[in-house]
């Protein structure tokens, strides 16, 4: 079956599928009391709207072949009201200006009340050998989607068929017995459906849940959703955009635990959440590169990890990282589908929203700055592979894979100011073992697998393709939505530390460490409501939400509160970070010995740390928030990072001081050499004068004489010498035979 627009072209079709739908219907029924001529007189009455609608209206089709299965005709209330009225009137009171629809004044009462666009709709009908297949239905869809800021207003007098409008969140009010007006008010269409215990699915076929043992329940055998196709993938049956295409599939309802393992087992990062009156289904958005879920390895550990493999979490990496070029993010091609850019909006506002004042102007927000700076770029969907943990005989290969790869939703926020950043990637209902994902974050060997399998560690790839540096140590955010008691105490000890948790059966010692114990051991941890269960310790996370029943955007929009709370604390661990290791760098340098260029580099550091303040410790509204910021502070250890740094700054002025002295010393040891030689130089310069001088005293003294004076002033001038130089290396001669007799004495002592 395929879908299209209808134009007067097919008034014929149409006209005839009308009365074939609607002659036993009771209200035209009433209207046209005689059977034999019914269909004619509904002709007549109805043919000119029918006709009006398809040239000036909304008319979508359904059609198997070259016949008309199904059809929906809608217009524009307000723009048909308003530029032709005669026509309008026509619609509502029949082309003689008769009572035409019953109660029709109390619908224009109705209608004319809303404060938006309204599309009215005329007419639904299915050939009756088609009905109870959803064709109606998703033509509805359709329109829904397509009109998502309009209201849609009819009235309905087939009391059977207000079950397809009331689970789409259709208003119902009763005009008369069998005959009601409905209306859809506009709103978001990810929030069409509700979420609760148990779940309506549309899957294009339950073959998949039978065969990996999902427990569900058929509720209908074929429906219809319009503007998709199906397409198998590594083994999988997909429903896949295709416009003017309907797709055929099946309803099942499964609880939510269900639920989760069906979306766990598709990767629903690579698909989109979409809703069809209360049912949900997923749109393929990105293929598999390779069957999905499982493989050899995951398959033999599953038996010894039922408990672990019961929790199916929606995880959140986020890592404090330094950024080359802003123009490297901007160039990124990737466009974030709708959950994604849903996320992203949700952390915008909290940037707004959550602390100061949601105003522009600084005077009036102290927090403006800070707001302005902060910019987020999606950058795509990558696909990771978590592996066993490799031994001493194998440290420098790859391990083993864990189940098959998987892609995850990545971005990354920035501060425009400083080069400081914060990387996150998340899976919803993740399809990794939760805690050997949590062992491949925290030892930093998660891979990304590229088109030809290749493996490359996660780190490497981000600083090849985005200019991304890791600074600092990722953060685990895992929202588990099960109460605590689904794991033991030890097992969620090991998730705290990020370790593996030990197969079934198997015990080499439990978690004692008193802070995690104590973070486990209270009755809500963390949690500042509750409905919920929280804990962290040093890197992760955890949040037990037992009752956090939603869809995906749900999902992600109050799990954002918690995200941005992380966020806000790695932009302060990504700015100390980049400013000491900037520090050690300085401090092992040998290449800068001059201290005006030292000072100069040191300018430079605390220039740059200097423009992250505005992030640091920043205040914001509700105190409830305020104490769950200070918690993961504490528990993420920002304070002793911040001391090391401070320790290090200690360090560096140590070494500052350091080349100081030492370049003051050598500076005085040129000038004493100097001095020594400008000394030397002079009292020989005098000796040479006293001499030729003493020359002179031929004509009074013998020349015997006068060469015994003259060797006397050389004598005396070698002394003065001798004692210039002596004074000026004598304590370094001492100094020298000082540490001769202490290597002698050292070696006659070893003998």
């Amino acid at each position: 079956m395929t879908t299209g627009m209808l134009r007067d072209c097919h008034m014929e079709q149409v006209m005839e599928l009308f009365c074939q739908c609607f002659q036993d219907d009771h209200f035209y029924k009433r209207s046209f009391p005689s059977e034999a001529t019914r269909m004619q007189d509904m002709r007549k009455a109805y043919g000119p709207s029918l006709l009006y609608c398809l040239r000036h209206g909304d008319c979508r089709g359904i059609w198997d072949g070259d016949t008309l299965t199904a059809f929906l005709l809608c217009f524009d209330y307000r723009k048909v009201r308003g530029e032709d009225f005669a026509s309008f009137r026509m619609i509502f009171a029949g082309e003689d200006g008769g009572q035409g629809l019953p109660y029709s004044a109390s619908l224009h009462d109705v209608v004319e009340g809303l404060p938006g666009d309204v599309l009215y709709l005329l007419s639904v009908a299915v050939r009756p050998a088609c009905q109870n297949r959803g064709l109606g239905a998703c033509l509805i869809d359709l329109i829904l989607k397509d009109y998502p800021r309009h209201y849609l207003v009819s009235d309905v007098s087939n009391p059977d068929s207000l079950g397809i409008y009331r689970k789409r969140n259709f208003s119902i009010r009763e005009i008369d017995k069998d005959y009601n007006l409905i209306i859809h008010a506009p709103q978001d269409p990810a929030h069409t459906c509700s979420i609760g215990s148990t779940v309506k699915l549309l899957l294009p076929s339950p073959g998949l849940l039978e065969r990996y043992q999902i427990p569900c329940r058929v509720v209908k055998e074929q429906t219809a959703v319009a503007g998709y196709g199906t397409v198998e993938d590594h083994g999988v049956a997909c429903f896949v955009t295709r416009q003017g295409e309907l797709a055929m599939g099946s309803v099942v309802e499964l609880d939510y635990d269900s639920y989760l393992q069906y979306q766990r087992l598709i990767n629903v990062s690579q698909y989109e959440e979409h809703m069809a009156g209360d049912r949900v289904f997923y749109v393929q958005k990105t293929p598999y590169p390779a069957p999905p879920l499982m493989n050899r390895v995951l398959e033999e550990m599953l038996p010894s990890r039922q408990a672990e493999w019961a929790v199916i979490p929606d995880v959140f990496v986020s890592v404090p990282v330094q950024y080359r070029s802003m123009d490297l993010l901007e160039d990124c091609p990737a466009q974030p589908d709708r959950k994604a850019a849903a996320l992203l909006k949700d952390m915008d506002f909290r940037t707004h929203y959550e602390a100061g004042v949601p105003s522009q102007l600084e005077d009036v927000d102290d927090l403006a700055g800070f707001k302005r700076r902060i910019k987020r770029y999606y950058l795509g969907k990558i696909p990771v592979q978590i592996t066993r943990e490799g031994t001493v005989d194998c440290y420098d290969e790859a391990g083993d894979p864990i189940g098959a790869p998987a892609f995850v939703d990545l971005y990354i926020s920035i501060d425009t100011d400083s080069n400081c950043g914060v990387l996150t990637w998340y899976s919803l209902s993740s399809p990794f073992l939760i805690s050997h994902l949590m062992d491949n974050i925290i030892r930093n060997n998660l891979m990304v697998v590229g088109a030809d399998g290749s493996h490359t560690n996660f780190f490497d790839f981000v600083s090849l393709n985005y200019g991304v540096i890791k600074r600092g140590t990722p953060k685990i955010f895992a929202v588990i939505p099960k109460a605590k008691s689904c794991l033991k105490s030890s097992q969620i000890a090991s998730l705290l530390a990020a370790e593996t948790i030990y197969p079934d059966g198997e015990n080499f010692g439990e978690i004692v460490d008193r802070e995690i114990v104590a973070a486990i051991s209270s009755k809500k941890g963390m949690g500042q409501y509750d409905r919920a269960f929280v804990c962290a310790y040093s890197n992760v996370v955890l949040q037990f939400t037992p009752d956090f029943q939603a869809t995906l955007r749900d999902r992600l929009c109050e799990e954002s509160i918690t995200l941005f709370y992380i966020e806000l604390i790695l932009l302060e661990e990504a700015a100390i970070q980049i400013a000491d290791r900037e520090i050690i760098r300085l401090i092992t340098s040998k290449a800068v010995d001059e201290p005006v260029e030292f000072l100069k580099q040191v300018e430079n550091i605390y220039d740059n740390f200097s423009k992250t303040i505005d992030f640091w410790d920043i205040q914001v509204n509700y105190p409830t928030s305020q104490k769950s910021i200070d918690m993961l502070r504490q528990a993420f250890k920002i304070k002793d990072q911040l001391a090391f740094m401070q320790r290090n700054q200690a360090q560096m002025q140590t070494v500052f001081d350091t080349k100081c002295d030492i370049i003051d010393r050598n500076d005085s040891k040129r000038m004493d050499t100097s001095l020594a030689i400008i000394s030397i130089l002079a009292i020989f310069s005098a000796w040479i004068d006293g001499y030729d001088y003493i020359a002179t005293w031929s004509d009074v003294f013998s020349g015997s004489v006068i060469h015994l004076l003259q060797r006397i002033l050389f004598i005396l001038v070698a002394i003065t010498a001798g004692y210039a130089i002596f004074h000026l290396f004598g304590n370094k001669f001492r100094r020298f035979l000082s540490r001769r007799r202490d290597r002698r004495r050292r070696r006659d002592q070893k003998k």
